[in-house]
């Protein structure tokens, strides 16, 4: 007995499916770089400005942080928003073929 088209496709894009939590996990423990699991391009933006906020962190003795956290939050958001739209995008092009 042969699995159906459906079964198959359910399965592939199970898959290839990103996870929220594991892009929430990296985000929060690693910065900017987390945001390399969704998006190479969006991780290198936010580590550059991580960089930079780091510098003012430390030139302004730690005044800095009142952008630093909200920037974390930030990328926090982008990286769920953008593994969302992943799996959204991947089960409509599975379902397309």
């Amino acid at each position: 007995m042969e699995p159906n088209n459906d079964m198959q496709k359910m399965m592939a894009v199970q898959v290839q499916q990103k996870s929220a939590g594991i892009s929430f996990a990296l985000t929060f423990f690693f910065g900017g770089l987390g945001l390399f699991y969704t998006s190479p391009v969006m991780a290198i933006v936010a580590t550059l400005i991580d960089i930079v906020l780091w510098i003012v962190t430390v030139i302004t003795l730690g005044l800095g942080m009142l952008l630093l956290i909200p920037a974390k939050i930030l990328w926090i958001i982008l990286g769920i928003t953008k593994v969302t739209k992943y799996n959204k995008d991947l089960l409509s092009r599975e379902w397309k073929k």
